[in-house]
């Protein structure tokens, strides 16, 4: 009897894996990262490209309405479509876009916990995933309605099976990655990168390594490409449209990776210490032959060089490098630095570790003062205001579809006009007043000579966060009527 009851209340393995103590420290970063992302989430208004994302992926519109819509975007369609049947089932608002971000965000934490214990254990994984809880550059798009925070995930996951397929050489693996790499590139362009990386290496891995089987990585990466085909004839449509992007200057590694951290000069100068120490570290693998080590180290190398270089080229010919879309390297550069720092060993590393926290801290609390400083385009406001008014003129602007999103939400009567679409002697048939909202730009763009029609109507200096009220065909005595 008393065999028996002890071999009925052991515990199967299932719970105690359960609740195991690698699981629950993963789980209070989680949490702990979810308390970062999520507080004032909703406290600015969504900019303009938030509000494309949210008119595109309208939960109202059908498929081919999104993929219309897409035709003006530079972007692949997978964070629209994803945002689109999401609002179907939790609903259309400000709050439940930024939460989809934050619930995304979330996940890429965990999902470089996974990148540092496969890279090299559940410590490592740990103090991944920390870093990328505090880091400003990740709690300021798990915050945003856009795909980056996307990006930075499937960069993760992508690379995780990437190297599980070429350590355990199934299938299995290799399916894996071939499905993650897909939506991968379908999320962002700069996935691309990624992915040339992860080929560069996997093919080191088969000449010089000799741990990597040739045909399932051939056929593997063959089938990534020959699933991204069907959108190849949209991106060499998107590439002949002009962008407002600059090329980027020699040193704008250093500039991003300053943004990344918030511009915490602490955080930054060890960010820079830890990618020094893991170039070193690499060499002496490198000299030393310990190619199961260096096989990790040579990855990260890979994927950041192809990350940064390759489109700082081309940029110099057709500007495509911007600090938002390298986000894909971020999670790289994260690893790079604590493999650097953990070569200090274990009790300097720890004093590091937790200086690169209480430092990132302090920045987004109190020197960056984050959660109360408002820094986007108060679209919100000002549609507020306006439908306060009740106004009966007609209302226009540059950003009729940002702006027409709000008046929904309020379930206003308002309807902007855009005058790239509309000549003023139609909006002005029955009234001789109209509005002119403007909450992006501090140029006047109605005086650009594509609109060269409406300059005779319109103030020309205008500002941000801004409402004017003009009268036809009396440029000098329009007013600026509301300031926020």
């Amino acid at each position: 009897m008393k065999s028996e009851l002890n071999r009925n209340s052991s515990t199967p393995k299932v719970i105690e894996g359960f609740f195991s103590k690698q699981l629950i420290q993963v789980v209070l970063v989680a949490l702990f990262a979810f308390l970062l992302r999520v507080y004032h989430l909703n406290f600015q208004s969504l900019w303009p490209d938030e509000l494309y994302t949210m008119c595109i992926a309208d939960p109202t519109h059908s498929v081919k309405e999104i993929l219309n819509g897409l035709k003006t975007d530079f972007h692949p369609p997978l964070h629209y479509f994803l945002a689109h049947y999401y609002f179907r089932l939790v609903g259309f608002s400000d709050f439940t876009g930024r939460l989809l971000s934050v619930f995304i965000g979330i996940a890429g934490v965990i999902a470089i916990y996974f990148l540092g214990r496969e890279m090299k254990d559940h410590r490592m994984g740990i103090i991944m995933a920390l870093v990328t809880a505090v880091n400003f550059y990740h709690v300021f798009h798990s915050q945003e309605v856009r795909m980056y925070i996307l990006l930075f995930l499937f960069a993760i996951v992508s690379v995780i099976f990437c190297l599980r397929a070429i350590r355990r050489n199934t299938w299995q693996e290799y399916i894996k990655f071939i499905i993650l790499t897909v939506l991968l590139l379908y999320t962002h362009y700069f996935g691309m990168f990624v992915f040339v990386g992860e080929l560069f290496w996997m093919t080191m891995m088969v000449l010089f390594f000799k741990s990597a089987d040739f045909k399932k990585v051939f056929i593997s990466c063959l089938a990534v490409v020959t699933f991204f085909l069907p959108w190849i004839p949209y991106i060499l449509t998107a590439s002949h449209r002009s962008h407002w992007m600059p090329a980027p200057k020699p040193w704008f590694f250093f500039n991003y990776l300053f943004d990344y951290t918030g511009r915490d000069p602490v955080v930054s100068v060890l960010f820079l210490l830890g990618l020094v120490l893991f170039l070193r570290r690499l060499i002496q693998l490198y000299r030393n032959k310990e190619n199961e080590k260096l096989a990790g180290y040579l990855l990260l190398s890979c994927l950041l060089f192809f990350v940064y270089i390759p489109p700082y080229l081309i940029s110099q010919f057709k500007p495509v490098v911007q600090l938002r879309c390298t986000i894909s390297g971020l999670p790289f550069l994260i690893a790079a630095m604590i493999l650097g720092l953990e070569s200090l060993g274990r009790r300097w590393s720890v004093v590091l570790y937790t200086l690169v926290m209480v430092s990132a801290l302090i920045n987004l609390f109190f020197i960056r003062n984050y959660y109360a400083t408002n820094t986007k385009e108060d679209f919100r406001s000002l549609a507020q205001v306006v439908d306060h008014l009740d106004v009966q003129e007609p209302v226009v602007s540059h950003y009729a579809l940002q702006f027409n999103y709000y008046f929904r939400q309020l379930h206003s009567g308002i309807a902007v006009i855009d005058p790239d679409s509309t000549r003023p002697e139609d909006v002005l048939k029955n009234s001789r007043t109209f509005y002119v909202l403007n909450a992006h730009s501090n140029e006047n763009l109605m005086t650009l000579s594509k609109y060269k029609n409406w300059q005779d109507y319109v103030k020309m200096d205008f500002v941000a966060d801004t409402i004017y009220k003009s009268t036809f065909g009396k440029k000098e005595s329009a007013v600026r009527f509301t300031e926020r």
